[in-house]
């Protein structure tokens, strides 16, 4: 089924200082594992609203857990969708990459 998590009401989640800040999505995703995400699930995918994700995403993004020393996977933030009409986009698809890529990669 479906949950709704809501920290409506919950001024321990309305700080003004991290952690657990108001009007921010830490304080959102904060309350959510402290209350679900770490009792209730294995496996949390966390995409913002204009995700737009590939057919085999969950697949990928599962699979580095096979390996039992995997506690934490993310994917790079890249989307190339615009890219063909936006030199921006392309501008930011060239910065991305070198971010995600050998940097991430140590």
């Amino acid at each position: 089924g479906v949950l709704v998590s809501t920290r409506r009401g919950r001024e321990d989640y309305h700080r003004k200082t991290w952690p657990r800040r108001t009007r921010c999505k830490e304080g959102n995703l904060a309350f959510f594992y402290d209350h679900y995400g770490y009792a209730r699930y294995d496996f949390v995918a966390q995409m913002d609203a204009d995700h737009v994700p590939t057919p085999t995403y969950l697949r990928e993004i599962l699979y580095p857990f096979a390996d039992p020393a995997v506690g934490y996977v993310s994917a790079p933030s890249i989307c190339d969708n615009n890219a063909g009409e936006s030199w921006a986009a392309r501008g930011r698809l060239f910065v991305e990459g070198m971010l995600h890529g050998p940097l991430q990669s140590g």
